[in-house]
């Protein structure tokens, strides 16, 4: 057995108790006779739950970055730094994509927006 076969069964063993499909009037998790949800309601749920600064990490959407392997490595150093700094002080270590990458994302964007401008040699544009 493949380890996709693996995820699908253990994937098509979760159903849904009665309660679920009774307080579930939208049909946002209705399956065909296959037993695959329709993809078309997994976006339209996707994108509702976007508008929410409070959504869980695996409700939102990913936006993929394709980096050499040395810049991967770096970005992993780095928080792993960070992660580190905040373990020794009390704080409990840093969540990656909660804590991590939206600092990192919301810092280069609100803070240094026109530094990184100047590093990609856009600024005479």
């Amino acid at each position: 057995m493949s380890d996709d076969d693996v995820l699908r069964d253990r994937f098509r063993s979760h159903q849904p108790d009665q309660t679920d499909d009774a307080d579930d009037s939208s049909g946002a998790h209705d399956t065909d006779e296959t037993g695959e949800t329709d993809m078309a309601d997994v976006t339209h749920e996707t994108q509702e739950t976007d508008s929410s600064d409070e959504t869980s990490v695996r409700e939102r959407k990913q936006e993929a970055m394709y980096l050499r392997p040395e810049q991967r490595e770096r970005l992993r150093d780095f928080y792993d730094e960070l992660d580190g700094r905040s373990k020794v002080a009390g704080e409990g270590g840093l969540a990656k994509n909660d804590d991590f990458y939206e600092a990192f994302v919301a810092f280069v964007i609100d803070e240094r927006r026109e530094e990184f401008i100047e590093y990609l040699e856009l600024d005479e544009l």
